[in-house]
């Protein structure tokens, strides 16, 4: 089974830390329970692991916990995932309640974000396409930001160190990262031990096709890496693990929202290999796919690493981040 975190607005929690912890007691908790639950009535068989599809923060965040707890996740599907999040500022590591300075920062910033004509220009930036967001869902943005505690809870975020993760057995003993690696987002995907789609809205302005690039080359280099906990092979078994980039034409760091249709494809093909037990090592086809999606067609090709186009603006972007 698979689980989507999208865009996470957790307003209540301090750290991203917590945020992993979260999710890790929603599939403990909730997940692997309902399957349970869902098989003993149908007579199937019972779901140990989920697939864990993430977009943006939610991608990042994800392969972070496919890193923790490689026992809980059988595969990740990420959506345009940000490659940096969190700060490096000092004085303060997230956690609430907020210092005094911090705090009129992120609520100096928090109000002026939240304005609605903010949301638009963020979301113009965002979508490829005006007509793929409405006046509701800025409203619905906007609604988010009104509980109590909001001006905290992003000062929190703003301050909030990048995630450092190791990996974890399935009885909660740490064990050290390959190659001495941790934090940063390229090392966590260089140790995720697990089968990885990423796709990307090609028109996205933030976490461009460059980034997927050098996400591809840390994907490549998970030299080492054994099975964990996988039913149909040898745990002991040294066989890499299989990663693919698809492009999706006309869309931008939101194509969930932006191209359902498309992305509800590329999804349900990648978990169905599991049941099908075929290969996701199989050479991607040639010819792209094409979806009418409400505000226009979309086109979805794979590619390989060497497909991808970077300008000199997008190496030294990438570089840096």
């Amino acid at each position: 089974m698979f689980v989507p975190f999208a865009r996470l607005v957790l307003l209540t929690m301090d750290t991203q830390n917590r945020w992993c912890e979260q999710i890790i007691d929603f599939i403990e908790a909730i997940v692997l329970p309902s399957s349970q639950d869902e098989s003993s009535t149908n007579g199937s068989e019972t779901a140990t692991r989920v697939h864990l599809v993430g977009n943006s923060v939610g991608g990042h965040l994800a392969a972070h916990i496919a890193v923790r707890r490689p026992d809980l996740v059988a595969s990740l599907c990420l959506l345009n995932p940000t490659p940096v999040w969190g700060s490096k500022l000092p004085g303060w590591n997230g956690h609430l309640p907020a210092p005094a300075i911090p705090k009129a920062v992120g609520r100096y910033l928090f109000d002026r974000i939240r304005d609605l004509k903010t949301i638009e220009q963020f979301l113009t930036a965002t979508y490829s396409r005006r007509e793929a967001f409405t006046d509701e869902l800025m409203h619905q943005i906007r609604g988010c930001t009104l509980g109590n505690g909001g001006h905290a809870a992003f000062a929190s975020i703003m301050w909030s160190p990048p995630l450092v993760s190791v990996s974890r057995t399935e009885h909660g003993d740490e064990t050290a990262n390959l190659n001495g690696q941790r934090g940063d987002f390229y090392d966590c995907l260089k140790n995720v031990p697990c089968d990885v789609l990423l796709v990307f809205g090609k028109d996205d302005p933030w976490c461009k096709p460059a980034f997927a690039k050098r996400m591809l080359l840390a994907l490549e280099e998970r030299v080492g890496i054994h099975q964990h906990n996988n039913n149909n092979k040898d745990s002991s078994s040294s066989s890499p693990f299989h990663h693919r980039y698809v492009e999706i034409s006309n869309s931008g760091h939101c194509p969930n929202h932006e191209c359902p249709r498309a992305v509800g494809y590329l999804v349900n093909q990648w978990v169905d290999v599991d049941c099908k037990e075929t290969d996701r090592s199989a050479t991607p086809p040639q010819k792209p796919l094409s979806f009418a999606e409400e505000w226009g067609e979309m086109s979805v090709r794979e590619r390989n690493r060497s497909d991808i186009q970077v300008g000199w603006k997008d190496k030294i972007v990438t570089a840096m981040m």
